[in-house]
């Protein structure tokens, strides 16, 4: 099966799928022409990468939707129907269809391998109980005669999904239980990917998720995010579904100059993380938690992987060789408190350092509290165009606001 992406007026986007490009074109299925067939799909998309993970779905969990727009086309004498909108009689031959389809797919179930198997079955269950819902909402709509086919249609997906559960009992439940725990992978690998992808929409306006592989072996995930004309980076997630590693596809590697150069950072990997919303750092053992903004940027609330400990990952970004680059440092384990001093989290404080004359006299909140090389250390945002500092407690009082 095949996907295609059209933009259209008011900067909208629509999709369309079919089973063959050589088919003719009244034969796919498109968002704008066909939404009675398409449950709660909406009709038109904001983005180009909306568009692509909609019709994604249609053909990964509702092929017979595909395949049966396909043959009421061709069943039709007449083949103007790509010019007009459907008719209530021209849907109800389509959820026939649907049925026809399905109906031959579950006659064949026996004949596969137990892994295939276990894929279709759930694709088969999953489309089955979507046509339910649907035929649902539009039974009240349709017309004596229509009403009473989506009546029989309703009857006999029933019966299909009793039929299921006799074939699901029939089989190994552990071959059931690995297909179900893949199928929920991919679709959390998906999300991440997707929120990945409209991260990066004001760069790249066509970009899309081009799939979502799982490999058995190490129990890992990959996607690729890519346009139509080239592929943008590849996101690699770990055995318990964390974001582990963003690498820059070729295009964007001649472009930014590599995975870890300062301008793939500021572009690439911190809106991808920002918008995931945390990061697998497998190099320092542990996963940061994204709470990134512009004053914020050089460090991430973490944990470790090991013993659960809270740490902070520093984010350097280090000039080597005459280039800016960037790397990822566990620096220590946050605190909250520091017995001599009492100063807190978001406590208003005063620097009292003739050293830091930029600062001195200035008041600033505490966002972030470090312990590193026996000294405390006090991240103040001391607002008012200064930004955010670094500083030991021995420069810093705290202040009561008011005072």
């Amino acid at each position: 099966m095949f996907i295609s992406i059209a933009k259209i007026t008011n900067n909208k986007y629509i999709f369309c799928v079919g089973d063959e490009p050589t088919d003719e074109s009244g034969s796919w299925l498109t968002s704008l022409r066909d939404t009675a067939l398409l449950g709660d799909l909406p009709t038109t998309f904001n983005s180009f990468g909306a568009a692509h993970s909609a019709a994604s779905r249609v053909i990964e969990d509702r092929p017979s939707c595909v395949l049966a727009k396909k043959a009421m086309f061709y069943s039709l004498s007449n083949n103007n129907i790509q010019n007009k909108e459907l008719a209530e009689g021209e849907i109800v031959s389509h959820y026939i269809e649907q049925v026809e389809i399905i109906g031959q797919r579950i006659a064949v179930l026996n004949k596969i391998s137990i892994k295939d198997f276990d894929v279709e079955i759930l694709i088969l269950s999953n489309e089955v109980e979507a046509i339910k819902s649907e035929i649902e909402n539009l039974t009240p709509l349709a017309d004596g005669h229509g009403r009473s086919t989506f009546e029989a249609i309703t009857e006999r997906l029933n019966d299909f999904s009793k039929r299921i559960e006799e074939l699901k009992r029939a089989q190994p439940k552990t071959a059931s239980n690995i297909v179900n725990n893949n199928y929920i992978r991919k679709g959390v690998v998906r999300a991440f990917s997707e929120a990945a992808m409209m991260a990066l929409q004001p760069t790249h306006e066509d970009i899309f998720v081009k799939g979502a592989v799982f490999s058995p072996d190490n129990e890992s995930c990959e996607s690729v995010l890519s346009t139509p004309e080239f592929d943008v980076v590849k996101l690699s997630f770990d055995k318990n579904l964390l974001l582990s590693d963003i690498t820059a596809c070729e295009q964007i590697n001649k472009t930014c100059g590599g995975s870890f150069s300062n301008s793939f950072f500021l572009k690439y990997w911190e809106p991808i993380v920002s918008s995931v919303g945390h990061f697998h750092s497998k190099s320092n053992a542990l996963v940061a938690v994204a709470n990134m903004d512009l004053s914020k940027r050089d460090m991430m609330k973490a944990f470790s992987m090991s013993n659960s400990a809270n740490v902070l990952l520093k984010i350097s970004r280090p000039v080597v060789m005459g280039n800016r680059t960037w790397m990822l440092k566990k620096i220590s384990e946050t605190v909250t408190t520091t017995p001599n001093t009492g100063i807190k989290i978001d406590d208003e404080v005063e620097c009292i350092s003739r050293k830091l004359p930029s600062y001195f006299g200035r008041t600033g909140s505490v966002d972030q509290i470090s312990e590193q090389s026996g000294k405390i250390l006090y991240r103040v945002d001391f607002r008012r165009g200064l930004g955010a500092l670094w500083i030991e407690g021995l420069n810093i009082k705290k202040v009561s606001l008011g005072a």
